[in-house]
């Protein structure tokens, strides 16, 4: 395809790929990677030559130097945030850089690098009733999932008893009917004990509705301290939290069950306002725009029984005033900075703890986020440009590889991407039901219980229990000496509870950049 069409073949491809081609004709590289970021391309520029690999280990294991970027440990440590936003082609270590999600790049025998974006996500926008947009939305999911079954080898799914895997795994189940192949369809969950962590209520209900083969693993403390550096090893860079150890125990369950392939319900939230986050820029939006529709919605709101959720006087200035706010934020981030913080109460226990010889907070520039955003979609697309959606398809990519699996995410059609992103946001928020469109869809196919499901649970894990475990005391303490010999955090300050998993995340960032490959 390259031969026929060279750059403009980008166009014509879809799902998950990086990849790099020699081209003898005009002396020259063409590397790419996918829309999304689904896989990782990571790359060396030296003057002995153009180093690239799908693993930072094997660009270490060539020597290239490993030294962490200090400015990302600060922004994961004060901002919880494992991308630089203003900056995509960052990774903890120096000398590495990554090739953006939705670009190539090209590089000729003298060096000399140019990097082009072949997509962007389209958002123009197009008028559609409610009805056609959830029979269109129906179809070009189907449509996606018809295509990630593609496969000669065995393919699965994970279910979590959420909307967005509930859907695929129906849609899975159904396509497999019409192809003769009853009884083929089998799910990997993660199930918990904990009240307030347990799904298993409604993956119950999904899974009698449909009569389907289902595969369960109970993850525990004892990941804590028998895993995390193994999951790190695989992930190379810090996670925000556990729940990355729940998704490792489910592909090593698919490894034991020899299913190759799994398709997942990544990236429904960020394509249709799923997080607790985005019903408040919902209502900011409608209160800027129409005070009547913004009636409207919390008292649609009301009546289908969702818990009171209005703005707050902070919420309306920043809609009101949004320059005004502006300016207090960067007057705020100038004093933080100053000062050494970045924000007050859990970022000055941070301030305490760290050496200056480590981490000279004064002379690091920490990226700037946003306090706020005009709409719905602006925010949207910020999560699949910036923020959200990479670091969970990085984690989901490097714990499926770990255990030889492979991922695949229907939501991340490109074509249902630039759908949705067309449609007008009450489409995706209406009267208090996020992705209402996929409800809307799919309520006539599902249980309601499913379909109609208030709570939002995530894929969390119990982690404060964890991280408190009996079990896991000795491994930690272990890592906060490590740091305090290492001149990390400083001497003499007791193991502070609030710290514990960042401590362990750092930790881990220094022992990997230390480790002989």
């Amino acid at each position: 395809m390259y031969h026929w069409k060279g750059q403009s073949m980008m166009n014509d491809l879809d799902g998950m790929f990086s990849f790099a081609i020699w081209d003898n004709v005009s002396k020259k590289m063409f590397c790419a990677r996918d829309r999304y970021g689904e896989k990782p391309f990571f790359f060396c520029l030296r003057k002995d030559g153009f180093y690239f690999a799908s693993e930072m280990k094997a660009l270490f294991a060539i020597g290239v130097k490993c030294e962490p970027d200090n400015s990302m440990i600060a922004n994961y440590i004060f901002n919880d945030l494992v991308l630089d936003p203003n900056d995509e082609t960052k990774t903890f270590y120096m000398s590495i850089k990554k090739l953006a999600k939705g670009t190539f790049l090209e590089i000729d025998q003298r060096g000399k690098l140019k990097v082009e974006r072949y997509y962007s996500i389209n958002r123009k926008e197009s008028t559609v009733s409610p009805e056609d947009a959830a029979l269109k939305f129906e179809s070009l999911l189907s449509k996606a999932v018809e295509q990630t079954l593609r496969s000669d080898v065995k393919v699965g799914s994970s279910l979590s008893g959420g909307l967005d895997s509930s859907t695929l795994v129906y849609l899975i189940n159904q396509q497999l009917k019409s192809a003769g192949k009853e009884n083929q369809n089998t799910t990997f969950s993660a199930r918990f004990e904990e009240v307030g962590f347990s799904e298993s209520e409604y993956l119950d209900c999904i899974l009698k509705d449909l009569k389907i083969e289902n595969h369960s693993v109970y993850p525990d403390a004892n990941l804590i301290h028998q895993e995390l550096r193994h999951v790190f090893y695989h992930q190379e860079e810090p996670f925000l939290s556990t729940s990355i150890l729940n998704q490792w125990s489910v592909m090593r369950l698919a490894n034991q069950h020899g299913v190759t392939v799994l398709l997942d319900g990544q990236g429904a939230d960020e394509l249709l306002g799923g997080y607790p986050w985005h019903y408040k820029i919902y209502l900011m939006e409608l209160y800027k725009s129409s005070k009547a529709a913004f009636n409207d919605e919390l008292e649609g709101r009301s009546k289908n029984g969702f818990l009171d959720s209005s703005l707050n006087f902070a919420d309306r200035m920043k809609v009101n005033y949004p320059s005004g706010v502006d300016f207090a934020s960067k007057l705020k981030q100038y004093s933080f900075r100053k000062w050494g913080f970045h924000s007050l109460s859990k970022n000055a226990l941070w301030y305490g703890l760290l050496n200056s010889d480590f981490l000279d907070l004064k002379k690091i520039n920490l990226p700037r986020v946003e306090p706020y955003a005009a709409c719905l979609n602006d925010v949207l697309e910020a999560d699949h440009r910036s923020f959200v959606l990479e670091s969970l398809l990085r984690y989901s990519d490097r714990n499926s590889m770990a255990f030889s699996r492979e991922v695949r995410m229907p939501y991340l059609n490109y074509e249902l991407v630039d759908y949705c992103f067309s449609l007008n946001v009450s489409n995706k928020i209406h009267h208090g039901w996020q992705k209402y469109i996929l409800r809307k869809a799919f309520e006539n196919k599902l249980p309601s219980k499913i379909t109609w499901r208030k709570d939002k649970m995530g894929y969390g894990a119990p982690q404060d229990k964890w991280l408190n475990d009996p079990r896991n005391s000795d491994f930690i303490n272990d890592n906060w000496l490590d740091l305090q010999n290492r001149g990390v955090i400083k001497k003499n300050i007791p193991l502070i509870t609030g710290a514990i998993w960042k401590m362990l995340m750092l930790n881990s960032t220094i022992q990997f950049s230390k480790t002989d490959f």
